[in-house]
């Protein structure tokens, strides 16, 4: 596991920066009842036009993780565990005010140059190539019983 978290804190991040582009359409159905009366429903609907993504770089950037290290406590190592799971988060954050400022115009401008019709939804997420949220590391060579069984 230590190989694999330094193999992270030496990749760097990027932002994935991504719009849609919809209008919405209404549209009536209408139903005769068993009374004799005729209900009708106005239905709304996403139309999607265009779809774009871009990838946001920093070209200067540092892992600012601190220390890993697993607990090595005896409850956490004993002999009958196998396996531990590790629950990762990834942050990504700006190292002062005009980097931030910098990724905010970067943003806008791609929504401006994206946008194609009346309503835009905007998603963003941080990505780090190799980087997993849950991860299963053996912490022992220990194998339970039933492992070695054949049904």
């Amino acid at each position: 596991i230590y190989e694999y978290m330094e193999s992270l804190f030496y990749t760097p991040g990027y932002i994935i920066m991504e719009v849609k582009c919809f209008h919405e359409e209404k549209r009536f159905d209408t139903s005769a009842k068993s009374d004799g009366r005729i209900e009708m429903k106005a239905i709304k609907s996403k139309k999607y036009s265009n779809h774009a993504k871009q990838k946001f770089r920093y070209v200067s950037w540092k892992d600012a993780s601190g220390v890993f290290a697993l607990d090595s406590s005896a409850e956490m190592l004993s002999p009958k565990k196998t396996f531990l799971q590790l629950s990762l988060g990834l942050v990504i954050e700006f190292a002062n005010d005009r980097t931030e400022q910098d990724f905010y115009l970067e943003k806008e401008n791609f929504i401006a140059v994206n946008k194609t019709d009346t309503e835009v939804e905007y998603i963003q997420r941080n990505e780090l190539n190799g980087f997993q949220e849950h991860n299963l590391v053996r912490i022992t060579d220990y194998q339970p019983s039933v492992f070695g069984k054949s049904w």
